[in-house]
């Protein structure tokens, strides 16, 4: 099975963030979770619809927060819609973590997440022991939230894949695409519970 993927963004100016973060959320590797960030991009590869993939199919969004990932065009127009609207549409953990001081507090977007370290300290104000302690206890956040139950939104919920007789719309088309973290987890709840059998036809 798919293993459940974190995807990792951050700003070329917070790359040093980027490894530290990364090296403690790749702990959880043992626990077959991966870690997913442009630097998973092949040479030759094309890297949009690469990243809108890895997108698509994550369980939690870490945001490394800086001022430089605030004001990156690319980031807030194509990365950060796509995290809010997975958020909203089917469940995506969002996890804001605060690398250094900035105005988080001034996007509307932002300050309505809870962020990381608790109460939006920057990790950057701390000493090297505090880092460590911070992110290997981001790494066991993540780990416990990965463990519970999927949450479907209450959209969901109130809304069967079934649409009766009517031909499907646009409107319909979150019922066949993103949702492949939904898909996931029922699979797996299946495998878990399920006693039948599957034989394929000759």
């Amino acid at each position: 099975m798919t293993k459940p993927t974190i995807f990792l963004s951050y700003s070329r100016q917070d790359s040093d963030w980027h490894d530290r973060i990364s090296s403690h959320l790749r702990v959880l590797g043992e626990l077959k979770v991966k870690v997913w960030s442009d630097r998973e991009i092949d040479p030759g590869e094309d890297w949009l619809p690469a990243i809108r993939t890895a997108i698509s199919r994550s369980r939690v969004a870490i945001l490394v927060i800086s001022a430089d990932f605030l004001n990156s065009p690319f980031i807030r127009s194509e990365e950060v819609p796509r995290f809010l609207e997975r958020r909203q549409a089917d469940g995506l953990i969002v996890i804001p973590v605060i690398a250094r001081p900035c105005a988080w507090t001034a996007v509307d977007w932002l300050a309505s997440i809870q962020c990381y370290p608790e109460g939006g300290r920057a990790l950057s104000k701390g000493k090297k022991p505090q880092i460590d302690e911070d992110l290997a206890g981001l790494a066991l956040k993540v780990k416990t939230l990965l463990a519970q139950p999927f949450a479907l939104s209450s959209s969901q919920e109130d809304r069967p894949p079934y649409v009766g007789m009517r031909p499907f719309s646009d409107e319909d088309a979150d019922l066949f695409y993103g949702r492949e973290a939904l898909t996931e987890h029922l699979l797996e709840r299946y495998s878990k519970t399920s006693s039948t059998r599957r034989v394929d036809p000759c």
